[in-house]
């Protein structure tokens, strides 16, 4: 019977495209490729209907039953609270150091670095790390790559960057016959906690599925379930908007929310941070996870984001865009490129079928996938553009021709002979990136 409770959420809002960027001139500061104003609005409704109610809500759990959470806010949020809604990031603050939530460490962009470069994924974790220092004085030990992305490699580098624990998916495949609700231990002896996935998404994705079997889910329903399963802890991870924003106050969330803890204080239930499950729970087992997981769709992997070709094609030009402002030196083309490795902008992009893409379809702004990709295109062609203009056609050339690119990238940059049925997709990359290569129809011709 568990009585451990890790109640962890996640709060991050990217920077979303211009959805007018098709139309802008080639000219136009970098800035220019977001749309700040749909951004604001999004995040302004959301600090009222969500962020600000939950964190009352932790804030009470804690007077009233000495529960603590944990919380991981990204820098891209933190950036949009500072300019538009300071008083959300004060209260986060304010409940990190007074002990009531533990922060939780993540890449600054919730980007995709980790499948970039490590030494990038490296720099942007330790970036988030030294805003939430620069915040409230306290130092993550816990950790969590973009989208509980994991992988036994993952967790080399968080224990090699001194971390104690990080937080990933419970996934039955690489579990086999174990369960999520013990605490595990992976490369260099970290410990990992495993997200329970069922139980958090009867929350997160069911609460107001009328369709669904077990609706309506009450507070004492909930915690007569987390009473009957079996094991050392159960970790509850969501998205902090869950509440207010993707399910409604309406709905009857809050109120389910204030109950559970209520309900969950009478059962004798603890809520813990992920730093304080060692003391409680009295042993751990080894877990090897060799293939890269997530907590997204059904899969849980990295098809959200690179299991299509537009997300492929994308995604091998950010790594190109990446490589270059490396190469180039170019700190202001960097921020910029970081700001395209925003996980989200793929998740955009997705084109699965039934349930899991009525998720990646609700969250898109542009209502389709196919507007994301182009717009994405539109801005690695900005960038681009910039590089031209501020370095020179000869030398982005040259740094082009010095770094491994993907396959069709390399083959078009050194100039190599192209079977017919390539020359059609290296063409077109030529043509999106514009920068004049003289081997190209030569290569093609041959």
């Amino acid at each position: 019977m568990v009585k451990n409770i890790v109640f962890f959420m996640e709060m991050h809002q990217p920077r979303r495209l211009n959805r007018l960027l098709h139309y802008q001139s080639p000219m136009e500061p970098l800035e220019m490729m977001f749309d700040d104003e749909l951004n604001r609005i999004i995040l302004s409704r959301i600090a009222v209907k969500s962020y600000g109610k939950v964190l009352d809500l932790l804030r009470q759990a804690n007077k009233d039953y000495g529960y603590r959470f944990s919380v991981s806010i990204t820098g891209t949020l933190v950036e949009q609270l500072r300019k538009w809604e300071p008083w959300v990031l004060g209260k986060l603050v304010e409940l990190i150091k007074d002990g009531v939530v533990e922060p939780v460490a993540e890449t600054y962009y919730h980007s995709l670095a980790y499948l970039i470069d490590e030494g990038e994924f490296r720099e942007q974790v330790t970036m988030q790390v030294r805003l939430v220092e620069e915040l409230t004085g306290r130092r993550p030990i816990t950790a969590q790559n973009t989208e509980f992305m994991y992988s036994d490699d993952v967790g080399r580098v968080f224990s090699e960057m001194g971390f104690r624990v990080v937080l990933t998916e419970g996934v039955e495949r690489v579990l086999g016959f174990r369960q999520p609700t013990y605490l595990y231990r992976g490369p260099g002896g970290i410990m990992l906690l495993l997200r329970h996935y069922r139980l958090s998404d009867d929350v997160g994705f069911r609460f107001t599925n009328r369709s669904w079997d077990q609706y309506p889910l009450t507070a004492d329903k909930y915690v007569a379930w987390l009473n009957a399963t079996s094991g050392d802890l159960v970790m509850i991870g969501l998205d902090m908007e869950t509440f207010g924003e993707h399910m409604p106050e309406e709905s009857g969330i809050f109120e389910f929310l204030r109950w559970m803890f209520r309900h969950a204080h009478e059962s004798n239930i603890s809520f813990i941070t992920p730093s304080e499950v060692e003391s409680h729970v009295p042993s751990s087992y080894e877990l090897n996870i060799n293939e890269l997981i997530s907590w997204a769709d059904v899969e849980k992997d990295a098809s959200a984001w690179i299991g299509n070709e537009m997300q492929w094609v994308s995604f091998n030009q950010l790594h190109m865009l990446y490589r270059l402002a490396r190469e180039l030196g170019d700190e202001y083309l960097l921020r910029y490129v970081r700001l395209l490795m925003v996980s989200d902008h793929f998740y955009y992009m997705s084109t699965k079928h039934g349930a899991p893409q009525d998720v990646h379809n609700y969250f898109n702004p542009y209502y389709s996938p196919y507007r994301a990709y182009t717009l994405y295109q539109s801005a690695v062609h900005r960038l681009l553009n910039y590089m031209v203009k501020v370095h020179g056609n000869a030398l982005v050339m040259k740094r082009l021709a010095s770094i491994k690119l993907p396959s069709e990238l390399a083959a078009w940059v050194k100039g190599e002979s192209f079977s017919k049925a390539n020359c059609q997709s290296v063409q077109y990359t030529a043509r999106l990136i514009t920068i004049n290569h003289p081997e190209l129809s030569k290569g093609c011709l041959q």
